[in-house]
């Protein structure tokens, strides 16, 4: 035949009109045409494979989802009411289509419906698929069915409603109100708004939550959502659709407005059955959303949301249980939208814990001293009086029931403001100031064990200043911060590290935010330097860690309370922060306690002190700290005793 044609194309010509209108009658009769008319020379062929089908009933609906075939232009559906040949011409459902999905809500629910589809184009139409089957359900019974479980009497879930669309920057947040039985839920989205829930346009599929992110999008394009609820029985009819148009943080959307920036920083501080929130600003928000969950991960949705238009940067939440950690997320609103969601910052709030006793009180009441222990023995050095600064130096004695306080020789240079660390069972203090206001670089060394010369003069340090902190990492010093003197009260964001062994400074990484009257404690290696005085009348919520191995700083959750002049300790993990004052006022000191959790990166609340006080001195022994002297409108020697 192939000769005949070659040799006469006349007759080539005939054959092959004659080879299509066969092919058309059979298209007509019994279906497809067992493979499609026969092209003309350098015509694409017609698509030789079959598409994979799948068929999912809903209520008053079955939708169907099938593979692309290559060289396809469209497809027809096909439906038959029983099984066997289902792709004839007087089953086509629809022709033409050209996604790769099919809404069939022609359909009665508790029918079994079966289906073929075939894959078309210019040339003809291909073979047509193997027959899937599914049975549409009313929610009022579930009838079974091979493709749609619940012959038990299990019926499908309602349609979700609430859905809601909230734009971001490159992603759309989803949210709606969970369906009664549900499993899961498809999420569909498409570009056109009125369009028709279909496999085709199917985002995602058995999502757990009432909500889902959609990162899959572009900036100024509006997206069109549907959500249809799942379960063993089948799929619900989809839900209303919602839509939102994703835009660029900081440029102008539709409305011409600009959408704020994401917040940061924010921090979750537990106390009893209440957790503080508190972040920094966003660029152009007027107000934020805080989202919560007990769940490490969760998707911040209208479902979880805490709390909507909060205009300040902070948020006490009472709604919750002690012992049960939350999880915190934040977003900033304007007229444009609202941005993505910051965090996620967890905190577990507690009854308080630990408890307050009264010991003996010290001999001289003093305030603004250093205190260091040693060997269970706690030295309260220098400070001053209504006279003065002192040089005079007290020991107590914890274990010592009988007579717990000691005189001890006097430091040689009276001083207050000063700062202490311990190396190797030897008392280094730090700088200070006299009477005459004037900061000090000396350095002086007690050893409570050389009962003949107890005090030796160290070298200097290279920048005097009063009111810093000192704290000693693997057998070296550092002193930060602090106040130059002079009257300027500049915060001082230098940091100097002394050698004992060498008696020599060096000066390393400067603190990021300089202050003074700040409270310092070490634990595992890393210096926690929080709070202290911005400037002479303000007080900061500033926490700052040095990793002396690293020799770098990072910035941690502020403290729930501003404060500087407090006293310091670290006890079991936990770094505390005991009283202070908040301005520089009498009427403003503090008797609160705020403990920092490092491996929490959380602040909690501790029982406050009893008598409130600023510039005390402070000391763990045994595990328990001792909170001694300071002020609060006269000097004080009395001595707390805190037991976590």
């Amino acid at each position: 035949m192939i000769a005949f044609m070659r040799t006469c194309p006349g007759a080539a010509a005939l054959l092959a009109l004659w080879l299509g209108l066969f092919g058309a009658a059979l298209a007509g009769c019994d279906g497809p045409g067992g493979g499609g008319a026969v092209p003309a020379d350098g015509a694409p062929d017609a698509p030789g494979a079959a598409p994979g089908v799948s068929a999912t009933a809903a209520t008053g609906r079955v939708s169907l989802a099938w593979t692309p075939v290559a060289g396809a232009t469209g497809y027809t559906v096909y439906r038959a009411p029983s099984g066997g040949v289902v792709a004839l011409s007087a089953n086509r459902l629809a022709t033409g289509v050209t996604a790769t999905g099919y809404g069939d809500t022609a359909v009665v629910n508790g029918s079994r419906y079966y289906y073929s589809v075939s894959a078309l184009n210019a040339a003809g139409e291909g073979p047509a698929s193997a027959p899937v089957s599914a049975t549409p359900r009313s929610l009022a019974a579930g009838t079974g069915g091979a493709s749609n479980p619940g012959g038990s009497g299990a019926v499908p879930p309602p349609v979700p409603t609430g859905l809601a669309a909230t734009p971001g920057d490159a992603q759309v947040s989803l949210g709606w109100t969970p369906a009664t039985g549900a499993a899961g839920y498809n999420v569909y989205r498409s570009t056109a708004s009125g369009f028709s829930a279909t496999p085709a346009n199917r985002l995602a599929v058995a999502v757990a939550a009432a909500a889902y992110r959609d990162g899959t999008v572009a900036n100024g394009t509006t997206y069109f959502y549907r959500v249809s609820a799942l379960n063993a029985a089948g799929e619900s009819a989809a839900s209303a659709q919602a839509a939102a148009a994703p835009q660029t943080a900081g440029s102008p959307g539709a409305s011409g407005a600009t959408l704020p920036a994401v917040p940061t920083g924010l921090a979750a501080t537990p106390g009893d059955a209440q957790v503080n929130l508190a972040w920094t600003a966003a660029s152009g928000a007027t107000s934020y959303n805080l989202y919560r969950s007990t769940t490490s991960g969760f998707l911040p949705a209208p479902a979880n949301r805490l709390v909507s238009g909060v205009t300040a940067t902070a948020y006490a939440d009472t709604a919750v249980l002690n012992g049960t950690t939350y999880f915190y997320a934040v977003s900033a609103l304007n007229a444009a939208g609202e941005s993505a969601a910051a965090g996620q910052v967890a905190a577990t709030p507690s009854a308080s814990s630990g408890s307050w006793a009264a010991k003996a009180s010290m001999p001289t009441a003093r305030s603004t001293a250093a205190g260091a222990a040693v060997g269970g023995i706690l030295y309260v050095i220098g400070g001053q009086d209504a006279q003065g600064s002192l040089a005079t130096v007290e020991a107590f004695d914890p274990a010592n029931a009988a007579a717990p306080w000691s005189a001890q020789p006097s430091m040689p240079t009276a001083r207050a403001y000063a700062a202490s660390a311990v190396v190797a069972g030897i008392v280094y203090v730090f700088g200070g100031c006299c009477d005459l206001g004037e900061s000090l670089d000396t350095v002086e060394a007690f050893d409570p064990a050389n009962a003949a010369a107890p005090w030796s003069a160290k070298a200097p340090m290279p920048t005097r200043r009063n009111g810093m902190t000192a704290e000693a990492v693997n057998g070296i010093v550092y002193v930060i911060g602090g106040d130059s003197g002079g009257g300027s009260h500049a915060a001082l964001k230098i940091v100097e590290a002394y050698d004992p062994a060498t008696d020599r400074w060096s000066r390393v990484a400067d603190i990021p935010a300089g202050s003074w009257g700040a409270v310092s404690a070490v634990w595992n290696g890393v210096v926690y330097v929080s709070g202290g005085w911005a400037d002479p009348l303000t007080a900061s919520q500033a926490v700052q860690a040095y990793t002396a191995a690293t020799n770098t700083w990072s910035t941690l959750p502020p403290l729930p309370t501003a404060r500087a002049n407090g006293a310091g300790a670290a006890i079991q993990g936990l770094v505390y922060v005991f009283g202070g004052t908040a301005v520089n006022d009498p009427a403003c000191i503090l008797a609160a306690v705020d403990a920092f959790d490092p491996l929490g990166n959380a602040w909690s609340a501790r029982p406050p002190l009893p008598t409130v006080r600023t510039g005390a001195a402070a000391g763990v022994v045994n595990g328990i700290a001792y909170v001694i002297g300071g002020y609060n409108g006269a000097d004080l020697g009395t001595v707390e005793a805190y037991t976590p």
